[in-house]
């Protein structure tokens, strides 16, 4: 089963996307997936924060990869 964490972050209506963290039956032992999605921000500045949010959870395999701060 995979379960799935969706949530909206936003600076002001020019700076939004949703984040969409999915967790694998394995988890934590195998990284948190993230996919991000905006009407407003370019496909590059989203893959390369994903590519940060990879290399972080990665670090963490088998401890908790987010946070409830």
């Amino acid at each position: 089963m995979i379960y799935y964490c969706t949530c909206l972050c936003s600076v002001d209506e020019m700076r939004q996307m949703t984040c969409v963290m999915q967790f694998l039956e394995t988890y934590p032992t195998e990284p948190v997936v993230v996919e991000l999605k905006s009407k407003t921000l370019t496909e590059k500045l989203l893959d390369g924060v994903v590519k940060l949010c990879d290399a972080e959870a990665r670090k963490y395999i088998g401890q908790k990869q987010v946070s409830d701060w």
